[in-house]
């Protein structure tokens, strides 16, 4: 009779050890899963950010950036500020009516989205001064966007120069 109990009490104990480490797999779990779902959404908003400025959707697209948001080229410490690239983006989509993003690759780390993209367009229009080729042009550019509480804050990256790929499909 005493090893019954002991079996039953050591059973008792297995289980509950058992139940325990699985509460704890489920906190894991759960938490795993909004992680997912958190980066799933803020690979949406980069999508979008993307998706509107091919559309010139200036009021979709200011809709997703912080009343904040800074745009960090290259190794610049000094932030340029939405405001100051409206201009540029609507020359750039005169210029090159066509003009677009081309997803490559894509993946979040928590608040963090980091895209590496195609850039093309048929330049159709004066370009920085630059007569209209009628060529198609593509270079390559890669970007890291910060998401908070749905808004992108800021965004750091490396693109390369539009003029000087005009320039030498001219040579």
């Amino acid at each position: 009779m005493k090893d019954c109990w002991l079996v039953l009490s050591l059973l008792s104990t297995a289980l509950l050890l058992t139940s325990c480490s699985g509460g704890k797999d489920n906190v894991q779990s759960s938490e795993l899963e909004e992680q997912a779902m958190l980066e799933g959404a803020n690979i949406k908003i980069v999508r979008s950010f993307y998706e509107y400025m091919d559309k010139q959707d200036s009021a979709s697209l200011e809709k997703l950036i912080s009343n904040d948001f800074a745009l960090f080229f290259g190794s610049s410490e000094e932030p340029i500020r939405y405001d100051q690239i409206k201009p540029l983006i609507k020359e750039v989509y005169l210029a090159f009516p066509d003009y677009r993003h081309e997803v490559e690759i894509i993946f979040a780390s928590g608040q963090y989205v980091t895209v590496k993209l195609d850039h093309i367009g048929t330049h159709k229009h004066t370009y920085m001064g630059m007569e209209p080729s009628g060529k198609k042009v593509s270079y390559k550019g890669i970007f890291i966007f910060t998401v908070e509480d749905g808004l992108i804050t800021d965004v750091h990256g490396m693109e390369g120069d539009l003029a000087a790929v005009i320039k030498a499909q001219k040579i």
